[in-house]
């Protein structure tokens, strides 16, 4: 079973918000989440991560071995695996991004502006945006 969710980024140069979908893992705690919050945290990481896709599985780095197979059944370690599709969305405001969300039955919606990432907690019922660090502020007690 997977928990799939959206990983957007709100770009500069034209206030408009990028999206791409995650298929797996994506719950806050331990999840896309931890991922995007510990190796994904500065606008040009992000909008290259954005650029190849949809995402089957979020990981670490985004450069597999040249000179090693990577693919959705046959993948490198700690190496994202991207369906084959180029796809993203583009939307010009929250409500945009929550219509698509609930169509796409996605609960976690991941948005980085402003440098630093957000979460919608409950999109399905409102557009209010969470700071995604505070989950990790609390569980190393801060």
């Amino acid at each position: 079973m997977s928990t799939n969710s959206l990983i957007c980024l709100r770009l500069k140069e034209c206030n408009t918000i990028k999206a791409v979908y995650c298929h797996f893992d994506g719950y806050i705690k331990h999840g896309v989440s931890e991922m995007l919050y510990k190796h994904y945290n500065n606008y040009s990481k992000i909008y290259e991560l954005l650029e190849h896709g949809s995402i089957s599985s979020l990981q670490i780095d985004i450069h597999p071995n040249k000179n090693k197979e990577h693919n959705i059944n046959n993948y490198q370690d700690n190496v994202t695996v991207f369906f084959d599709d180029d796809m993203h969305y583009i939307f010009n405001a929250y409500t945009e991004l929550q219509d698509m969300a609930k169509k796409m039955f996605i609960k976690y919606v991941y948005i980085y502006e402003n440098d630093q990432w957000y979460v919608f907690n409950d999109i399905f019922n409102s557009i209010e945006l969470e700071k995604l660090s505070s989950y990790f502020e609390i569980e190393r007690g801060v």
